[in-house]
């Protein structure tokens, strides 16, 4: 995988996307894409205008992770697929969703104690045989890619949640629990459905 640094390197310099456009002359457009890594490709008279802009060189301004990351959706969870060389894994990452506080024990809630939540949500590896291999691949990713593995599982468990639940509209406040490296990470979000 392939990101660009420059959200980084403008959030460093104190800059937004219209100072880089009026010392560039780059298109917004161009530069939400690179910043928010959704450019499909860049023409190198980009990469070398934003280099000389911000006084690097092209390994500074890119970030490269010898793997490839795709997620494929299923009814409870969602399928990591991470190929390298000629390696391919896939991890099943599955959906769980318990609907009150009553449903759960004190030792069992995660998220504020302070607060009532809706829902309780986790998105953990299927089977704890798959963790090894999970954590040979993601302790080789840069930090930007493990950040972004966790964000991404984040919002797919969002839409999962979503689908599921379009019969019911509405606000709802969720406690999320995803399980990625061993190690929980939990957030808090109110869904509107």
């Amino acid at each position: 995988m392939l990101k660009s640094n420059l959200a980084v390197l403008m959030a460093e310099r104190g800059l937004k996307i219209a100072d880089v456009y009026e010392q560039t002359g780059i298109s917004k457009t161009t530069l939400m894409s690179l910043a928010d890594n959704k450019s499909k490709g860049v023409q190198f008279e980009t990469i070398d205008k934003l280099c000389n802009f911000f006084g690097i060189d092209v390994s500074q301004f890119f970030v490269y992770s010898p793997y490839l990351i795709k997620y494929i959706d299923k009814v409870d969870g969602q399928v990591m697929r991470i190929t390298s060389g000629g390696e391919v894994n896939n991890f099943y990452f599955r959906y769980f969703e318990i609907s009150s506080d009553e449903d759960l024990t004190d030792d069992d809630k995660f998220g504020d104690p302070q607060k009532e939540y809706d829902y309780y949500i986790s998105i953990m590896l299927e089977t704890l045989g798959e963790y090894d291999n999970f954590d040979k691949v993601y302790n080789n990713l840069n930090i930007w890619f493990q950040k972004n593995v966790t964000e991404e599982l984040f919002k797919r468990t969002i839409d999962i949640f979503k689908e599921g639940h379009q019969s019911k509209k509405g606000k709802y406040l969720c406690a999320f629990n995803i399980g990625v490296n061993r190690k929980c990470v939990y957030r808090e979000k109110e869904i509107q459905v």
